[in-house]
């Protein structure tokens, strides 16, 4: 296991250690030793509606490079924004499948967490069509 720091968006860093990497989704799988991550308030629950405006959190390349015997490693992680076009619901009434859209998908959004604006977790973006 190797040691990480996360950096809120505010600039708290938070010690975590790094499990691995998940095969399936692409997602690295990170604990962290000395607290958690901020609440998030998610009394609100939101249907799934076509026009929603989600958000997309996932990995970007980061700029900074260095080089030496200990190199660290730099992730940063950006929200892109997208609109719900389509939802498919299982016949029990559940979201069964959403397709979202933006002008700025690419296939490093799969793997992303789409996220309402409640900050809820809806999902686990799976695919990229198109450019």
């Amino acid at each position: 296991m190797v040691d990480v720091k996360i950096i809120t968006r505010d600039g708290k860093r938070i010690t975590g250690r790094y499990l691995g990497l998940d095969g399936l989704t692409g997602l690295s799988l990170i604990t962290l030793t000395n607290g958690s991550l901020p609440r998030i308030d998610d009394s609100k629950n939101e249907p799934m509606t076509v026009g929603q405006r989600l958000r997309v959190i996932g990995p970007q390349p980061a700029p900074r490079a260095e080089t030496g015997p200990k190199t660290p490693m730099y992730v940063r992680i950006a929200e892109t924004d997208a609109t719900v076009v389509s939802v498919d619901r299982s016949p029990s009434g559940g979201v069964a499948r959403v397709k979202i859209r933006s002008a700025k998908f690419s296939p490093v959004n799969i793997g992303g967490i789409a996220i309402n604006e409640a900050g809820e977790t809806l999902g686990i973006v799976d695919a990229v069509e198109g450019r």
